[in-house]
């Protein structure tokens, strides 16, 4: 675990540096304008991806790490169920502009057959390779995912580069290139991924896909766990489609740039959270509970120095690299960190839930706080605009915390106060995970 953890963490390091200078040559390709033309697409696709995948990378892992059912049979049925659910969504995508969706989708409302492929392509390609990087963290297989996660997103930076210093020039617009490259680059993930299970895996299968009796062992863990991410991914983003309807795109970009820069607090929490999912168990409790504590405050107070510091290079950077028409943005993230940062400890605590059996307190967390968010939203951002809206977000996520901790302690004893101690970095990596 601690190799996986130090290489996960360099790797997402890095991925945070590439990832940041593609965001600003996007932005800066795009204009504010644009890019919250681009924000409302790609957030649409990815609630699309958790409405009509009901999550099954969370699913795939949590019922090959406790043994539950045939891997390879589970890999097999969501690969076939992706793939029936991507007809779906292209036939209702052609009917999107009568059933009145396409504005919450394309720019400037229109169902053009080009962004359709786009959506779709995207959806199935996203979902696939969701879900066989899924497979192969609940394998152990992290390390070859996120290096080679990470040499696309280079690879996908340098190209965009070359087109923005006009080294390459393409006649389409730069909105539909970013499509384009996209689904050529999730395509080679997609291919990777394939050959590094078919090379380090060796699992043995009494039949292609789930019959239904292992449906039905799956179906109660795969509804709850859908409704508790299709709702929080609402509680990420549904002050991104409030603004959308009550500001200009010009504000639905800057509040995107903000929310993206803020989340860089996340990085060490969700590589702890992702690995640490694969240890959970529902019969060693006691131990997943001990690593859940120690790791969260890590994650805590990595992430409170962290939004320090990327204060402090907001503060110099952001008007230099962006350009005036982002001069809102840092006073944005001052605000957003101050929510940023206690969610830290949120993701690990929601990933602990699912993992030893309490998957239902992170529904009951992501329903009280998506229908505080609607009222909140709908009272605040019409008359706020994005700065009403940061501070909407910042309620939530410290309301959220405490909902978690209380339910925590109630249903399982949750030794909340370790959250906030400071552990001996040593220390972090004495609790062995048992031999696979």
């Amino acid at each position: 675990m601690k190799k996986t953890i130090y290489v996960n963490y360099f790797v997402q390091l890095l991925s945070l540096i590439v990832n940041f200078v593609y965001s600003l040559v996007i932005v800066r390709q795009l204009g504010a304008t644009g890019y919250g033309d681009y924000a409302v697409f790609y957030n649409t696709l990815a609630f699309t991806i958790l409405f009509l995948g009901f999550n099954l990378p969370s699913v795939i892992i949590f019922f090959i790490t406790n043994k539950i059912v045939n891997s390879l049979k589970l890999l097999n049925s969501s690969i076939l169920f992706i793939f029936l659910v991507t007809i779906v969504l292209v036939l209702t995508l052609f009917q999107s502009q009568q059933l009145g969706l396409s504005r919450f989708i394309f720019p400037a409302g229109y169902n053009k057959p080009i962004w359709i492929f786009f959506f779709a392509t995207q959806f199935f390609l996203l979902l696939t390779s969701q879900c066989l990087s899924a497979f192969l963290n609940a394998h152990k297989i992290f390390i070859p995912v996120t290096v080679f996660a990470l040499f696309c997103n280079i690879t996908l930076l340098v190209f965009w580069l070359l087109v923005r210093f006009n080294f390459i020039q393409f006649s389409i617009s730069s909105f539909d290139l970013i499509w384009w490259i996209n689904i050529l680059i999730n395509f080679f993930i997609v291919c990777y991924y394939v050959y590094l299970i078919r090379a380090r895996i060796s699992v043995a299968s009494s039949g292609k896909f789930l019959n239904r009796d292992e449906i039905s062992t799956l179906k109660n863990f795969t509804i709850i766990v859908y409704l508790c991410n299709a709702i929080q991914f609402l509680n990420y983003r549904m002050d991104l489609y409030f603004i959308n309807q009550y500001c200009d795109k010009k504000e639905v970009g800057v509040y995107a740039l903000a929310l993206n820069l803020s989340q860089l607090v996340w990085v060490l929490p969700n590589v702890i959270s992702s690995i640490l999912l694969n240890y959970f168990e529902v019969n060693r409790k006691e131990k997943a509970i001990a690593l859940a504590t120690k790791y969260g405050s890590l994650s805590f107070y990595f992430s409170f120095v962290s939004a320090a510091l990327l204060s402090l290079i907001y503060y110099f950077a952001l008007p230099r690299v962006y350009g005036h028409e982002f001069n809102e943005t840092f006073s944005l993230c001052l605000i957003l960190f101050l929510g940023t940062v206690p969610f830290a400890l949120s993701i690990i605590i929601a990933n602990l839930n699912s993992g030893i059996g309490f998957v239902k307190l992170n529904l009951y967390a992501t329903v009280f706080i998506f229908l505080l968010g609607l009222t909140l939203d709908f009272l605040i951002i019409p008359v706020y605009g994005p700065g009403g809206a940061a501070w909407v977000k910042v309620i939530l996520s410290i309301a959220g915390l405490i909902f978690q901790i209380i339910f925590g302690k109630i249903f399982y004893n949750l030794p909340w106060t370790n959250f906030f101690q400071f552990y001996n970095p040593r220390s972090l990596f004495q609790l062995k995970s048992k031999p696979e």
